[in-house]
């Protein structure tokens, strides 16, 4: 049961996906480019209006276009508050008697126009278009019409679409043509229509180009019959121009509108706000003040239109505000130029989008790090709107924006969530695994940043402190105790003894039956001083800890008292996974091992609870208080080395007292006077109870060695019999 629910749930999941990351990261990134490709996605009103907004804040980054040489020249000239509340002395008037038709009040005589526009011309202007609808008959009309007749190719009137007046209309709109009168027998080339098109959060970007009554029907029916009917002849009409288009062609008679289609609205490129030079209507009609503007119409595009908020003729465009005369101008630049904004066709964009979903892919796939993945993420990312805004200035070229950034940022952060999923789980894994032999810290420590650690798991050489435990007497107890009981005793005295090397930050081997194999270094080491230090502490806090489980299980038939020996070595091991490939284990191999092992095994021989090397001692010896026991050759060895009972912590204390006379006791054993150490021994049995074993063993020594003194090249060395 403890099996199946282990391999089920999110973490098998995740086990999953990980084997499988590659295969994840491009389905997700694929998942998302087929969301964004997708026509209803596009269609988003949120994400149009992101897309809408994006290209208003990218003017405003190019700023203003300066005006080149090569560029037609067009002015605005402006029906303004100057000219609806003129303020005309007589002399103004005596010397332009036109000009009292400005001092009459709106709606002016119409020979106001012809004026204006035949001065214009005679000024040099190439074309004169009026944002203006002439629908009715009104003073003037005649002097107007015969400056039309006169200039037939340089004058552009404007007119308008308006809503039909019949339910039965065959169109859903009219065109609202200049006064009859106004015009010659032949009208073409000489009629623009002022109708403007706005997106649908009433900005305009785009500019109606062309069309004809039948598309404009052909746009809004849901009638396949009426749809059939109409089309050919929406083909077969010709086609009818904006104002701004149709200036444009009369200032250039070999320019084609470059708009294929009759429902495509190119993006206009604006130039900026204020962008053309304005000159007051006023300023036309009173002669003195005309003449200083006189060589700015010089082989230019003249429009004229309101240019008050009398008229309520403002409209909203990426730069702001602007009057509608001023946008017939950007939409005759646009076209002059060759300037519209081009954007991507479909299978351009479905090509975008592949390209960086596949550059994101490989950066993922390519760098390991979260760091350098997110490095990269962000390098795409800016790299991306580094160029499009480069595109859209220097070739008017407009890239998609929020297809592309949802691609990369979400797309990005999603990978990144999955990765730290991954990771999380990854982490939580190993620190379980990891759990069950280090201490949780050194756990944490490992599996945050586990380079380390795999490095480590394919073998390495490294010093660490060993410490190997075992119960005294645990064959006798087996053989005292029912299995089942004695499991239980042993899990208990294991918990506790493991959880007092993790508490030390040292690291759990394996169990050898009912010995511990621990060690302190082999994952992340401190310096040798800290790592014994971690491992002395380890082994004094178990004695702690089995003195109390032994108070506890006092007066419990199934439970037995436990004592312990404890052996501690330093020096260079071999750390690492070590079997089959098909089932490794993680060991720590040398001979550092196996005298941790052997010092273990003399501690009975002198009666204490610890035992470590010398190679400990040197590490240690200003943090604790040793007692030396003797130097000694274990089985397996040829030389003979140091061994040492810690004691106690320094830290402020001070060594017990018996210390010192145990000290003496082995200067004078080593001297070679044995009675003198004899004594010396036999005093500290008699008052230390602690040392009795250890200096029984040396009272014996004495003895022998009084009887069959030892040879001149004597060395003190005591060698083991036994492991």
């Amino acid at each position: 049961m403890r099996q199946a629910s282990s391999d089920s749930g999110p973490g098998s999941v995740l086990a999953v996906l990980k084997r499988w990351r590659p295969l994840c990261f491009v389905l997700i990134v694929a998942a998302l480019s087929a969301l964004v490709l997708l026509p209803q996605f596009q269609r988003l009103k949120f994400i149009y209006a992101i897309e809408q907004s994006a290209l208003s804040f990218r003017f405003m980054l190019r700023g203003a276009e300066p005006s080149v040489d090569d560029q037609a020249q067009i002015v605005i000239v402006g029906i303004d508050d100057r000219s609806l509340y003129p303020d005309l002395s007589e002399e103004d008037l005596a010397k332009s008697p036109e000009a009292r038709y400005m001092a009459e009040g709106w709606p002016w005589n119409r020979e106001v126009y012809g004026v204006v526009a035949q001065r214009l011309i005679d000024a040099g202007a190439r074309v004169v278009a009026f944002d203006l609808v002439f629908p009715t008959a009104n003073p003037g009309d005649w002097g107007f019409y015969d400056c039309i007749a006169a200039n037939r190719n340089r004058i552009v009137l404007g007119y308008d679409y308006v809503p039909s007046e019949s339910e039965m209309a065959e169109t859903p709109v009219q065109e609202r043509l200049p006064y009859d009168d106004l015009l010659p027998a032949d009208t073409s080339g000489m009629l623009g229509f002022v109708n403007i098109k706005l997106d649908e959060d009433g900005v305009l970007r785009r500019a109606k180009i062309s069309t004809n009554l039948f598309a404009e029907k052909i746009s809004i029916t849901d009638d396949a019959v009426q749809f059939a009917r109409l089309g050919p002849r929406a083909q077969a009409a010709a086609k009818q121009y904006a104002l701004g288009v149709q200036a444009a062609l009369l200032y250039d008679s070999t320019l084609e509108p470059s708009v294929p289609g009759v429902f495509e609205y190119p993006l206009i490129n604006y130039g900026g706000l204020d962008y053309f030079s304005t000159v007051s209507v006023a300023d036309i009609l009173l002669q003195d003040r005309f003449e200083p503007h006189a060589g700015l119409f010089e082989d230019a595009i003249v429009l004229v239109g309101a240019c008050s908020d009398f008229f309520k003729d403002r409209v909203s465009t990426p730069w702001g505000d602007m009057y509608g005369v001023e946008s017939h101008g950007h939409v005759a630049r646009s076209l002059l130029n060759g300037t519209f904004i081009r954007t991507l066709s479909g299978a351009w964009r479905v090509g975008l989008i592949i390209a960086l979903s596949v550059l994101l892919c490989v950066s993922y796939l390519l760098f390991k790090s979260a760091f350098k993945k997110s490095v990269c993420l962000f390098t795409l990312l800016l790299s991306y709107l580094f160029v499009s805004q480069l595109l859209f200035e220097a070739n008017a070229f407009l890239l998609p924006l929020v297809g592309p950034v949802l691609i990369l940022v979400m797309g990005g952060f999603g990978l990144l969530v999955f990765d730290f999923a991954i990771e999380q789980y990854e982490k939580r894994r190993l620190r379980g695994y990891l759990s069950r032999y280090l201490s949780p810290e050194i756990a944490q420590l490992l599996s945050d940043d586990s380079s380390e650690l795999e490095a480590l798991l394919r073998g390495a050489n490294r010093p660490i402190a060993v410490l190997f435990s075992d119960i005294r007497g645990f064959t006798t107890l087996s053989e005292q105790y029912a299995p089942e009981g004695l499991v239980a005793h042993l899990n208990e005295y294991f918990e506790s003894m493991v959880d007092g090397i993790h508490q030390h930050q040292g690291s759990l081997n394996k169990y050898i039956g009912d010995a511990i194999l621990a060690f302190w270094g082999g994952f992340y080491s401190k310096g040798d001083e800290e790592d014994c230090t971690s491992a002395i502490q380890s082994a004094l806090d178990m004695n702690r800890r089995i003195e109390r489980l032994n108070a506890g299980w006092s007066g419990d038939p199934d439970k037995a008292a436990l004592q312990i020996g404890i052996g501690i070595s330093y020096g260079p091991c071999f750390v690492g996974n070590l079997g089959h490939s098909q089932r490794m284990e993680f060991a720590v191999m040398g001979d550092v091992v196996n005298l941790g092992a052997r010092l273990e095994g003399a501690t009975k021989q002198y009666g204490c609870a610890v035992l470590v090397s010398a190679a400990v001692y040197v590490s240690c010896r200003d943090r604790f208080y040793f007692q030396e026991l003797d130097i000694i050759q274990v089985k397996g060895k040829t030389r003979g080395i140091a061994v040492y009972a810690p004691l106690s912590e320094r830290d402020g204390g001070s060594p017990p007292a018996w210390l010192e006379l145990w000290n003496e006791a082995l200067r004078a054993y080593r001297s070679r006077e044995f009675e003198r150490a004899r004594s010396g021994f036999c005093d500290l049995a008699a008052t230390e109870p602690s040392q009795q074993v250890a200096a029984q063993l040396y009272i014996e020594r004495c003895e022998r060695l009084l009887q069959n003194p030892p040879p001149d090249d004597w060395d003190f060395v005591y060698v083991m019999q036994t492991k």
